[in-house]
């Protein structure tokens, strides 16, 4: 279980994170981009995301994880996400934003959690 004050670090740097990797196709209020990028606030998709979805997609991209497209909100998305992290921590930390911003509310996720999907 992570305390109060990791999960909040991990918010944090998974915010920085998200400026610096995600906001061009998912917009820095997590919106996305009608027909071409799928929001990320209030998604249905996350709302049944697991700890290995999301590492996956992160790690792996859209392409490793040969997704031939996926459904959000009702709305169909070609894959065309790269892999965005090697890294554990900041994986974990983007998890740690993502899955708890905009309306979601997944809950915290320890770095454990999201090595034990990197293999």
């Amino acid at each position: 279980e992570l305390t109060q004050a990791e999960f909040e670090a991990f918010q944090a740097k998974g915010k920085n994170l998200y400026q610096a990797k995600c906001v061009a196709c998912h917009q820095p209020n997590g919106q996305g981009l009608p027909g071409a990028f799928p929001p990320l606030a209030k998604s249905d998709y996350l709302a049944k995301a697991t700890i290995k979805r999301f590492t996956q997609q992160v790690y792996l991209g859209s392409a490793g994880l040969g997704s031939k497209g996926l459904v959000v909100n009702g709305v169909k998305y070609s894959p065309a996400m790269a892999a965005m992290s090697q890294d554990s921590k900041e994986i974990t930390a983007l998890a740690n934003y993502v899955l708890n911003t905009w309306g979601n509310s997944f809950g915290p996720v320890k770095e454990s959690q999201v090595k034990e999907y990197m293999k």
